[in-house]
């Protein structure tokens, strides 16, 4: 993936704040208007829009925050590969199998930011999600995702930026009419079954 000037991932999630605070808005506006003439499952519709779209605008924030530290904090966590994977997927809402894993050292907040922003970017109902026996290779298998959408683009951009950093090899290309990203993590310190 060509190097994304970090001015235009800052723009992507301006973009995608300014779609959140917008759905935000327009619930809050309909929550006002229709009072307590609304039925109880449209209340409850707009409250897990609500829901969502904070979800949402809190993702953001990390994510600018990735973006705009120069490098990972002082110091290093133990990052266990299954925790880690297992963290990233709840919060996307992908479905993850892990057979196995691994501990290696790094900012785990900025390594799990990094991994959830490649499953938001490629991750379908239709992925396979798994990491290796091993616990070192994360693959994800997807429908075809067109990687030069901005949304994916700039996710995919960060992803690679927050990996890299931490010495994960990432890859994202095209496979027969899907989508193949691997994340290769270093070299375990544990290695547990």
């Amino acid at each position: 993936m060509p190097d994304i000037p970090r001015a235009e991932i800052v723009l992507g999630v301006l973009h995608d704040v300014s779609n959140s605070i917008t759905s935000l808005s327009g619930a809050a506006r309909t929550l006002v208007e229709a009072g307590d003439r609304m039925d109880g499952p449209l209340r409850g519709e707009l409250g897990e829009l609500v829901l969502r779209q904070v979800t949402q605008l809190c993702w953001l924030t990390d994510a600018m925050r990735g973006i705009c530290d120069e490098a990972p904090r002082a110091g290093a966590d133990a990052v266990d590969t299954a925790y880690l994977v297992r963290s990233a997927a709840a919060i996307t809402g992908a479905t993850v199998k892990v057979d196995g894993s691994a501990s290696f050292s790094g900012d785990f907040e900025r390594i799990r930011l990094g991994i959830e922003a490649l499953l938001d970017a490629v991750a379908r109902t239709d992925s396979v999600i798994s990491l290796d026996a091993g616990g070192r290779t994360l693959i994800v298998r997807s429908g075809p995702v067109d990687l030069s959408f901005g949304g994916v683009r700039w996710r995919l951009a960060l992803a690679h930026r927050l990996l890299g950093e931490a010495g994960i090899r990432l890859s994202v290309e095209p496979d027969n009419g899907a989508t193949r990203c691997v994340a290769e993590f270093p070299k375990p310190n544990v290695i547990r079954l």
